[in-house]
């Protein structure tokens, strides 16, 4: 990071109408680089790590209704993401039955692992302050 200026990181799961059960577990990559321009494809830019998303089916499709419900766990990665990220927005019409993208191998999911960050289901919409509960 002392020669670049910017660390981005962009998610290459694309959301477009995907709700209920076309939900997909969400995936980032990473990229250190200088004059960033926004809307620019991630997987053109130099890729120096990924994140993949691992949640299970119910969770992610009660997920749009109530955002960062679900339980999941994040893996992140050193080195180029594997071919699998990269076509995963090409059949956005199918469902996701497994924790994590399809066509993710046992290889590519515990490749230079470099840390996980794991959250149990939890409710983003209802919180409790006091003796009083919203909504």
């Amino acid at each position: 990071l002392d020669e670049k200026e910017e660390l981005v990181l962009a998610q290459s799961t694309s959301q477009c109408c995907r709700c209920c059960c076309l939900q997909k577990s969400i995936n980032w990559v990473l990229s250190e680089q200088d004059n960033f321009e926004p809307g620019t494809n991630p997987f053109d830019s130099p890729n120096n790590g990924w994140i993949h998303e691992e949640s299970s089916l119910l969770g992610r499709w009660c997920s749009w209704i109530m955002p960062g419900c679900r339980a999941a766990k994040y893996v992140q990665h050193a080195g180029a993401p594997p071919e699998a990220l990269k076509g995963e927005n090409d059949d956005w019409c199918t469902v996701q039955r497994n924790v994590y993208t399809e066509r993710l191998t046992e290889a590519d999911r515990g490749a230079s692992i470099v840390g996980t960050h794991e959250k149990k289901c939890t409710c983003g919409y209802c919180f409790k302050f006091g003796d009083i509960t919203f909504p």
